[in-house]
């Protein structure tokens, strides 16, 4: 909706309401439950300058600064919804946030989200077995678990775990591209070894 409300000036410390109508403007009171919103809302950005396509095809709002004119970010993070630019959120009513699985290929993983990451490797022949697995990559900030005690980051051998339930949480106001390499190496009857490698990029920042 192009030039609404153009030349207006919205003063400070006011209240921004998302997904309510406020029977007390400009308060945090008249919240009618008959008249609450119902749906979804993945997040809600406001900047102070306009956004052309070109800004805003080449990632979420989310990933811009506070120099480039974003002044409002609210979004869900571990399980509930704050302001990435440090403004409170009070949260009214029946509010359930969920969790979704990503593809990061298609959109970019947020601050604080878990990384799930399932590996397997079969040997090419019968005869041949499976004698290590590794992952490299992870940055030291980021600690990989498989649920059944065990941890590592950066090179981490993973001979022993149970492939299929790892994870890695991000730490807050992590942004960084992550890079995991998968490598798994396979020993024949006589000893020769033949290694494989698969490496799966995560998109943390356009």
């Amino acid at each position: 909706m192009p030039n609404v409300a153009k030349g207006s000036v919205v003063p400070g410390n006011g209240h921004a309401v998302i997904g309510q109508k406020m029977n007390t403007p400009g308060t945090i009171n008249g919240r009618n439950t008959g008249e609450h919103y119902e749906g979804q809302i993945f997040g809600a950005s406001l900047a102070t300058k306009s956004l052309d396509p070109t800004d805003i095809a080449r990632a979420p709002l989310y990933t811009a600064t506070r120099a480039e004119g974003l002044a409002m970010d609210v979004r869900s993070q571990g399980g509930a919804m704050v302001d990435s630019m440090g403004h409170p959120v009070q949260m009214q009513g029946n509010v359930n946030v969920q969790s979704a699985a990503v593809d990061t290929a298609l959109a970019l993983a947020p601050a604080s989200a878990t990384l799930t990451l399932t590996a397997s490797a079969t040997p090419g022949d019968s005869d041949s077995k499976i004698s290590h697995l590794e992952i490299q990559g992870l940055p030291a900030r980021i600690t990989l678990n498989d649920g059944a005690g065990n941890t590592g980051s950066g090179k981490i051998d993973v001979t022993n775990w149970n492939l299929g339930s790892m994870k890695a949480h991000l730490p807050p106001g992590f942004k960084s591209n992550v890079g995991v390499t998968f490598k798994a190496e396979a020993t024949g009857p006589g000893g020769a070894t033949v290694t494989a490698t698969r490496t799966v990029n995560f998109r943390m920042k356009p």
